[in-house]
């Protein structure tokens, strides 16, 4: 019984990791590498928010004509993830990066919560069942 229990507790690490995530690219900028993409539209070690920029006046230019200037950020509506080392993730499929990255954390103590609140419920009652079977032996 202990084994199962074991990888079910291990389970919230492998579907979770942190994975590097980044402002979703624009359609019309798809010929801009995923660097590229990065340098420009957001802060560096920034990945929740955007530079507040029309995007789509650059689609035709090349990425070495474009002029960085320091804007005002706004946060991202849309992410892109790493997908080298995991593919499939609850943290990609829900997008619970940034402001929601909390709730991640939140499954994992909700999990152990339940898994503590239901040994206690069942040591009760392997207590009044052990109770009653031996007032049965009394009798």
């Amino acid at each position: 019984m202990e084994i199962p229990h074991g990888w079910c507790m291990l389970m919230h690490k492998f579907i979770s990791p942190n994975i590097e995530h980044w402002c979703s690219q624009p359609e019309s900028l798809q010929h801009w590498t995923v660097d590229q993409w990065r340098n420009i539209s957001s802060p560096d070690g920034d990945s929740c928010n955007i530079y507040n920029r029309n995007y789509s006046a650059y689609a035709g230019e090349p990425f070495n004509q474009i002029d960085i200037g320091v804007i005002d950020t706004v946060p991202c509506d849309k992410w892109d993830y790493d997908t080298t080392m995991f593919q499939n993730t609850i943290m990609e499929k829900f997008n619970l990066v940034c402001a929601d990255k909390i709730l991640t954390e939140m499954a994992s103590s909700v999990f152990f919560a339940g898994t503590g609140l239901v040994f206690l419920l069942l040591v009760c009652l392997q207590i009044v069942l052990e109770e009653r079977r031996l007032c049965f032996s009394l009798l």
